[in-house]
């Protein structure tokens, strides 16, 4: 997601968009599976449609809360999660956040909750360090394109389809050679 006040010129992580399109279009599904859940308020999630649809990310639903307090977001991020499955019958899903805020913690909740609707839980590590113990149970990635990875060795998405998503991240600034990428796709 982006700040508060999104500034539209600048683009989302590297492989963001190829990977959210990909698992919301998977196997010639419908368009509408990629739900949002923030913390904010919704007068301060005003700007995010608009910034999905410049850079060509799936829209999707936008739960918001009502504070980005770490203790009033986590339990209230779960509770929005739980309103999602409510809707959705026994879909699963993949979830993605990272490591600036709760999402960790959050993730860590709902996998303890509703293991049966969690595919993967994708945490993207955009602060210097992360305490192990936050991310147990989680896979801790580097960019998007590791996290398309993953997603090929839970046979969540096609090898070819990850390394789509590999060659987008790199299309969008992702420094990656071919070599990695096919390491990436070929480690245990």
């Amino acid at each position: 997601m982006p700040k508060a006040t999104p500034d539209l010129s600048i683009a989302p992580f590297p492989g963001v968009k190829a990977l959210y399109h990909l698992i919301d279009e998977r196997q010639g599904g419908r368009t509408g599976d990629v739900y949002y859940v923030t913390a904010r308020s919704p007068d301060r999630a005003k700007g995010i449609p608009a910034y999905l649809a410049t850079h060509g990310v799936p829209s999707g639903p936008i739960e918001t809360g009502t504070s980005g307090a770490p203790f009033i977001a986590r339990p209230e991020k779960v509770r929005d999660m739980e309103s999602i499955f409510a809707r959705t019958g026994a879909q699963r899903f993949v979830f993605f956040g990272d490591t600036a805020n709760v999402d960790p913690e959050v993730q860590r909740d709902i996998l303890a909750k509703h293991p049966e609707r969690m595919v993967a839980g994708i945490i993207h590590k955009v602060t210097a360090t992360v305490a192990p113990e936050r991310v147990a149970g989680l896979h801790l990635v580097n960019d998007y394109a590791e996290a398309a990875a993953v997603l090929f060795k839970l046979g969540t998405i096609t090898k070819a389809e990850a390394l789509d998503v590999m060659k987008s991240a790199r299309d969008e600034g992702l420094d990656i050679t071919t070599k990695r990428m096919n390491d990436l796709l070929a480690a245990p």
